[in-house]
């Protein structure tokens, strides 16, 4: 039905922009804060936009946490490996086998497994780990909020002008009273306008 295929596009076309955008955005800003690796807050733009609004948030948050945590855990490993004149190597195994301890069963923050070791084996004389971990950190929350940002306009803009899957109530982000009430309007008016093509469809026939 053209009513059907029309949101089915601005579904499309809406992904493309967003997906283009966010990995661009993040990696123009991250030059512009001078992050040393771009490409981690681009990667970390495109990982957390999903094309559910309800999946998105979540992988932030997920990704959020799994950052700190992984880069927090890796820091206390290498301080105590230093102490105790542990090699690096015994270093990496052991911050990735307490972050899968407490990653197993929560896929949303395994991101802490790659930033453990990102953090440990990135670092050199001129670049302490805290100041790596820092660096890393920054540049996924960078990408984080960037892609995740940008879902979020992305779905209150199509909410208001109800096109695409935004029309769906299941679909509803958390947006301000008036826009959700426009959302409730383009989810009537879409099922009328589904109903009118499909019965002149019927008439063709």
């Amino acid at each position: 039905m053209e009513v059907e295929f029309r949101h089915r596009a601005f579904d499309m076309v809406s992904f493309v922009i967003r997906c283009a955008g966010s990995a661009t955005l993040a990696y123009l800003l991250a030059l512009v804060l001078q992050l040393p690796h771009p490409v981690w807050a681009s990667m970390s733009a495109l990982i957390v936009s999903q094309e559910n609004i309800h999946a998105t948030r979540d992988s932030m948050s997920g990704r959020i946490i799994g950052t700190l945590l992984g880069a927090l855990i890796a820091l206390i490993v290498h301080r105590s490996g230093l102490w105790l004149n542990v090699p690096l190597a015994w270093q990496l195994a052991l911050a990735v086998g307490i972050c899968a301890v407490i990653a197993k069963g929560r896929p949303t923050i395994r991101v802490c497994l790659w930033t453990a070791p990102l953090v440990l084996l990135t670092s050199s004389t001129d670049v302490t780990p805290e100041l790596t971990a820092l660096f890393r950190t920054g540049e996924v929350l960078l990408g984080v909020l960037i892609g995740g940002g940008l879902h979020f306009a992305e779905a209150s803009l199509m909410t208001l002008f109800k096109l695409g899957r935004y029309r769906h109530i299941e679909e509803q982000p958390a947006l301000p009273a008036k826009l959700f009430e426009a959302h409730q309007r383009g989810v009537l008016q879409h099922r009328k306008d589904v109903a009118r093509d499909y019965r002149g469809g019927q008439a063709d026939d």
